[in-house]
């Protein structure tokens, strides 16, 4: 078993939420659905710490935060990333701001925990694995860029890893055949016409401190 089996078990039950299958194209739909908080800063906020995002759970309710003057593909993989954290219970549990930048060991595998958990809520591997069976992976690294506003390091750490979320994530026979095939028509005429529809973070859905 991976060190991150509990990371595993946890997406797996996450997927099983309708709230997931319907919204996991738009996260901030998601965590909206979810009653969760999500909130911008930069440099001109009265609340504006060094880090790039942070999660946090205050007075009964779970907080995203975002810097929003950085370049856009960085605040989508920070929701990414943050929305693992939530998913995973790390603030709950923790009951602590969970930094990025934290050295501490034991939170250095939340940080695994929580890009597991992230990539997989929002890149769904077994939609990746049949895309790059019909589309080759060069073309798919540039749909999810266009269609997704991800940078190509992270979509390309995202393919990286499909090998190893398949192996440990058993989704039922047919249960992304639907998305697939939203995901493929997209693709496609991404490819013929060098436009589709685009999904992923919408910066004006975030609300400023």
């Amino acid at each position: 078993m991976t060190q991150y089996s509990e990371a595993y078990r946890i997406v797996q039950e996450y997927w099983e939420n309708p709230a997931t299958k319907k919204h996991w194209r738009n996260p901030i739909n998601l965590i909206k659905e979810m009653n969760w908080n999500i909130l911008g800063y930069d440099d001109n906020s009265f609340f504006s710490p060094k880090g790039e995002a942070y999660s946090t759970y205050k007075s009964g309710e779970n907080f995203i935060m975002c810097r929003m003057n950085i370049p856009q593909t960085r605040i989508s993989y920070n929701i990414h990333h943050e929305v693992g954290h939530i998913v995973g219970g790390h603030p709950l549990r923790f009951d602590d701001i969970i930094y990025k930048s934290c050295k501490n060991k034991a939170k250095k595998k939340l940080e695994v925990e929580a890009t597991i958990i992230g990539r997989n809520i929002f890149l769904p591997a077994p939609i990746l694995k049949k895309l790059i069976y019909v589309i080759g992976k060069n073309n798919l690294i540039k749909y999810l860029q266009y269609a997704y506003n991800l940078s190509k390091e992270y979509v390309k750490a995202r393919i990286g890893n499909l090998k190893t979320d398949l192996n440990n994530i058993k989704f039922p026979e047919n249960f992304f055949e639907d998305d697939f095939q939203i995901e493929l028509d997209n693709a496609m005429h991404y490819l013929y016409y060098n436009d589709c529809y685009c999904y992923g973070i919408n910066l004006r859905e975030i609300e400023m401190c």
